[in-house]
C-alpha cells in the first residue's frame, strides 16, 4: 500500500508542476500584452511623427490652401522648378510632391500639399485623412507653413487675357472674386486651419495675392485695401502663435516673385526628423 508521505510527495509535485505551467502561461500572456501595447504605441507614433530624414537634412512641410482655380497647383510647378514627383491624385489630395534641393551645402526637402476641394469643408476632411497615413511628412505635428493662395481674377475670366484687363467691365469683378475669398475664409474658417496644426512646428503663414499681372491698371494700394479685412484676421491669428505674416503681392508666374517666397520658406525651415525622431530646431 502506498503511504501517507508517497501521496503528499505526488500531490506537491502535482501542485509544484501545475503551479509551474500557470506562471508560464501568465509569463506568456504578459509577454504577449507587452509585445500588443509596443505594437500600438508603434502604430500611433508612425500616425503622429512624420517620416525620418538624414540627420542635418531640413524640411518644410507646406499646405498650400485656397477655392478652386486660384493658382495653387501653378505655384506648385513654378516654386519647384516642375521637377516635384507628383502623384496621381486621389480623395485625399489634388496634388502632393517632395522636392529635394541643395542650397548652400544645406539639404532642404518641402513636402507640399494642395488640398482637393472648394470649400474649408473638405479642405478639413482631407487633412483629417491624411493623419490615417503611418509617418505621413504632412501630420499635424510636423506641418510648418501654411500658403493661403488668393487671387483678383477668375480662372477663365474673358476680360483678364495676356495680361490686358478692361477696367471698365472687369472693375466690378474683381472686386467681388475678392469678397468670395473673405467669405470663404471667414474667421471661423482660419480658426480651424490655425487650431489643427500645432504652435511648435508652425514656421511660416503667408498671404499670396495672385493674378495681379491680370489687372495691370489696378495698383496694389487698390487690392490691399480690398484684402484689408482677411489680411487683419490672418495677421492676428499668425502673431498669437509668434509669427509675422508674409504677404505677397504678384504672380505665380513671376520668377522673382516665387524667389522671394522660396527664401522665405528656406530660411523657416527645420532640421528634419531622425535617429529616434527627435525633433530638433
Amino acid at each position: 500500500m502506498i503511504g501517507v508521505m508517497e501521496v503528499t510527495a505526488v500531490l506537491v509535485g502535482v501542485l509544484i508542476a501545475v503551479g509551474g505551467y500557470i506562471k508560464a502561461k501568465l509569463d506568456n500572456l504578459k509577454e504577449q500584452e507587452k509585445i500588443k501595447i509596443k505594437t500600438e504605441q508603434e502604430t500611433l507614433n508612425s500616425l503622429y511623427k512624420p517620416e525620418k530624414t538624414n540627420e542635418g537634412e531640413k524640411r518644410n512641410a507646406i499646405i498650400i490652401v485656397g477655392i478652386g482655380g486660384c493658382g495653387k497647383t501653378t505655384l506648385i510647378n513654378k516654386l519647384f522648378d516642375e521637377r516635384a514627383n507628383s502623384r496621381i491624385p486621389t480623395h485625399t489630395f489634388q496634388r502632393y510632391s517632395s522636392y529635394s534641393e541643395e542650397y548652400n551645402s544645406i539639404k532642404y526637402n518641402y513636402h507640399i500639399a494642395d488640398y482637393k476641394g472648394q470649400n474649408i469643408g473638405s479642405l478639413i476632411t482631407n487633412l483629417l485623412d491624411e493623419q490615417k497615413q503611418p509617418n505621413s511628412p504632412l501630420t499635424l505635428v510636423a506641418i510648418n507653413s501654411i500658403i493661403f493662395m488668393v487671387d483678383v481674377a477668375k480662372p477663365s475670366d474673358p476680360e483678364a487675357v495676356a495680361g490686358v484687363a478692361n477696367p471698365t467691365n472687369f472693375s466690378n469683378e474683381w472686386h467681388e472674386r475678392v469678397r468670395k475669398h473673405i467669405r470663404e475664409w471667414s474667421p471661423t474658417a482660419l480658426d480651424a486651419i490655425f487650431g489643427l496644426v500645432t504652435k511648435d512646428s508652425l514656421k511660416c503663414v503667408c498671404l499670396f495675392i495672385n493674378k495681379q499681372d491680370l489687372l495691370p491698371n489696378i495698383n496694389i494700394d487698390d487690392i490691399r485695401q480690398e484684402y484689408k479685412e482677411l489680411i487683419k484676421n490672418i495677421r492676428e491669428r499668425s502673431e498669437s502663435v509668434g509669427i509675422e505674416l508674409k504677404i505677397l503681392y504678384g504672380s505665380a508666374l513671376e520668377d522673382w516673385k516665387l524667389l522671394e517666397l522660396k527664401n522665405y520658406l528656406r530660411k523657416n525651415s527645420v532640421l528634419g526628423y531622425y535617429n529616434q525622431n527627435n525633433a530638433s530646431k
